[in-house]
């Protein structure tokens, strides 16, 4: 992420991708690339709260700075290469 055209690449890539993890400004920057283009995301309620969408893939937010991952299958990450995600101004 943070641009459509980036998310669509790893969602071509994934087997059935059921989310998106990411931290809030690569959210918050995919959001302004949207607006940029006119987009608009589709949200969809999770117990209680709209969470947004990519092509029906909720986008979540990953709230630490440190996590780990069980990789099982070698594609089972995708991550986006030459993305840079800076401050809104």
């Amino acid at each position: 992420m943070p641009s459509p055209d980036n998310t669509d690449e790893l969602l071509s890539r994934g087997r059935g991708s059921k989310l998106f993890l990411a931290h809030p400004r690569a959210i918050a920057a995919f959001g302004r690339e949207c607006n940029k283009r006119g987009l608009v995301p589709e949200s969809i309620d999770i117990g209680g709260n709209r969470i947004p969408t990519w092509r029906g893939v909720p986008i979540f937010y990953l709230v630490t700075a440190y996590y780990s991952a069980a990789v099982l299958v070698p594609d089972a990450l995708g991550v986006p290469e030459n993305v840079e995600i800076g401050r809104w101004r």
